[in-house]
């Protein structure tokens, strides 16, 4: 490109694409390339790049270039309109140049930005009073008199608040009215490094270009004592391409032998994998997970005087040796069913999941909706008007307290109405029609079975086509379709699994009353809660079985976002210092592999219905 050979240059990326499909940096390059000459082509990869990765700012910059080069108006109004809304525009003459042409063509008076610290950037053309206002509450009114940009300190409540509007001489900035929550979020992971001490990455998806603002507390067990000071992530390493990540440190020295440490961002959220439990895994692990029935939390007396159920297995129990069986039983009355979803983020997806029960809640069933203090304006939105319609019931936290403490909110409430069975359900899932009923009457089909969960996408064990990969989200019509499929080819068969998967299980009302509710204090934000869950029925004799004739669609790991590998491995390792030989058990369960035969019935079924006439052809690629 700069020896001027740009033909050549874009064979070489068009190259590079096809060697690596999936780096967005490579696609950049490339749409970057093709900006002058082919914008067709350029338009194309960046639309394709955008939908891949919806939080590279650069990406969604090139597109407004793109349009406005083109001539296409109105498309790059609309896109610089919507990097606006989810991005701080980055500090640079190119941009605005570009951003001031596009509010020109379009008569505005100028673009409305937003950073993380609450500072409102007001950019024009005009000289004239400009206006803000915060849920219609004006916040400054200032006459400027030189063009350019213009720098506001919203107030100290402003994260509070749900949209910012912007005029300029009484005319509407192009970008207003900004919705506030994006801009307030930090996101991140924190961890325990026994050679370094607390570490961990933060950022700010929407204004990546500031590092991060945390705030760390620190409890001494042994003193009582508990510290709390301010931090921030600013090492510059991964500071290029779409997530960039500043990472941060407390060393070692200064944390205490036996204590906790939480670490929160300037959004008072706390840090996927917070809080830390500096030296009480031993203690954790000596202590029960939970106590019976209604109530929950970590037992006071010695473990030594715990029963036998609530101690931890010795290493490689569980995966030599059979569950603990109690009592004979028998199979008890079907109960009335709640369904309880936790919401954190994702109103359209919360929305979908809704309308896909709406039609088939049994006689007698509520949907509790357990708000965890969801920063998503749209999705409380979403929430209140399934609320004022009765459809469900809604329980809300003051603050985000993780999908493990927002479940037991719902549980806790069902249980208060008597003994009920229960479908926990996330927000993200998709139920074919009759979902509910079959998996309930799977749930009573033997005694000992405590828990049910269903075939899907995104599933771990339980996926479908893959087990062994990321599978592409179904529709409702797909859903449906693999539905059909899964039904048709196994109707009602169980197949006994080592563990349930919280993202849609249904729980018989006696497995609970007897279990207890899921950990809150050793999963952080959640993953893996529902497998210590599982595992502690399973010593009381509980079954755990897979639906093989149900299939639920899944998007998966919405609330959770690009920390979830993080949580996930940080959880696992919890798992097994609670459950040794938890690895070991699950490992078994996929070389065995006894849900091959469902997942291939299924692919019989479905390639039946393709109707395939005169025969078939295979491609094999190198792919």
């Amino acid at each position: 490109m700069e020896s001027g050979q740009a033909q050549a240059a874009i064979a070489w990326l068009d190259r590079a694409a096809r060697m690596v499909p999936d780096d967005p940096t490579v696609e950049l390059l490339r749409a970057s390339a093709l900006l002058e000459r082919d914008r067709i082509v350029c338009r194309d990869v960046l639309v394709r790049l955008i939908d891949r990765n919806p939080r590279f700012r650069d990406a969604h910059i090139l597109r407004i270039a793109c349009e406005a080069r083109d001539g296409h108006l109105v498309a790059a109004q609309a896109a610089l309109t919507r990097m606006l809304q989810a991005f701080t525009p980055p500090d640079d003459d190119g941009f605005r140049r570009l951003a001031g042409q596009v509010a020109r063509d379009a008569d505005a008076p100028g673009w409305l930005g937003l950073t993380a610290d609450g500072t409102a950037i007001v950019s024009r053309d005009v000289s004239g009073r400009i206006e803000l206002w915060l849920d219609g509450v004006v916040v400054s009114l200032r006459r400027a008199n030189a063009k350019g940009l213009t720098r506001v300190s919203l107030p100290r409540n402003w994260r509070q608040m749900r949209e910012l509007r912007g005029s300029c001489q009484g005319k509407e900035l192009l970008g207003s009215p900004l919705p506030v929550a994006p801009f307030t979020i930090t996101e991140g992971v924190v961890g325990w490094e026994p050679s370094r001490g607390v570490t961990g990455w933060a950022w700010h998806p929407a204004d990546p270009d500031r590092p991060a603002g945390l705030e760390t507390s620190i409890l001494d067990d042994r003193t009582g004592l508990r510290v709390t000071t301010g931090l921030v992530a600013q090492d510059e390493e991964a500071c290029e391409g779409i997530d960039r990540h500043r990472g941060f440190q407390l060393d070692r020295d200064i944390l205490p032998i036996l204590g906790e440490v939480r670490v929160t961002g300037t959004d008072g959220r706390e840090l996927a994998g917070s809080p830390l439990q500096l030296g009480r895994e031993q203690e954790a692990t000596a202590i029960a997970a939970a106590t019976l029935g209604r109530s929950y939390g970590m037992s006071d007396r010695p473990a030594s005087t715990l029963p036998d159920r609530w101690r931890p297995m010795d290493a490689g129990l569980l995966a030599e040796t059979p569950a603990r069986a109690g009592a004979p039983r028998a199979i008890p009355q079907p109960r009335p069913i709640d369904v309880v979803i936790p919401v954190f983020k994702g109103a359209g997806d919360f929305r979908a999941c809704l309308a896909t029960l709406r039609d088939q809640i049994p006689h007698g069933a509520r949907i509790l909706v357990i708000d965890d203090a969801s920063p998503d304006a749209m999705l409380r939105d979403a929430v209140e008007e399934a609320e004022a319609g009765g459809l469900v019931h809604v329980l809300r936290h003051a603050k985000n307290l993780g999908f493990p403490a927002a479940a037991n909110t719902g549980l806790r409430f069902s249980a208060e109405w008597g003994a009920r069975d229960v479908l926990l359900l996330n927000s993200d899932t998709l139920l074919p029609v009759g979902a509910v009923q079959r998996l309930a009457q799977a749930a009573y089909a033997a005694a000992t079975i405590g828990s049910v969960t269903p075939m899907t996408n995104d599933g771990t064990i339980l996926s479908y086509p893959r087990n062994d990969a990321i599978n592409v989200p179904p529709d409702v019509a797909q859903t449906s379709r693999l539905d059909d499929a899964f039904h048709g080819a196994h109707a009602d068969a169980l197949v006994d699994i080592p563990t349930a998967i919280g993202f849609c299980v249904f729980m018989r009302h006696d497995c609970l009353a007897e279990t207890g509710l899921l950990r809150e204090d050793a999963f952080a934000q959640g993953y893996g809660e529902e497998n210590d869950w599982s595992l502690r029925a399973s010593h009381l004799g509980w079954r755990h079985v897979a639906a093989a004739g149900v299939f639920v669609g899944h998007v998966g790991g919405q609330s959770f976002g690009a920390v979830k590998s993080h949580l996930i491995a940080r959880n696992v390792r919890q798992l097994n210092r609670l459950h040794p030989g938890y690895d070991r058990q699950i490992a078994d369960f996929v070389a065995r592999d006894p849900l091959a035969t469902i997942r291939r019935g299924a692919d019989i079924i479905r390639w039946r219905q393709q109707g395939i006439v005169g025969g078939s052809v295979v491609l094999i690629t190198h792919d």
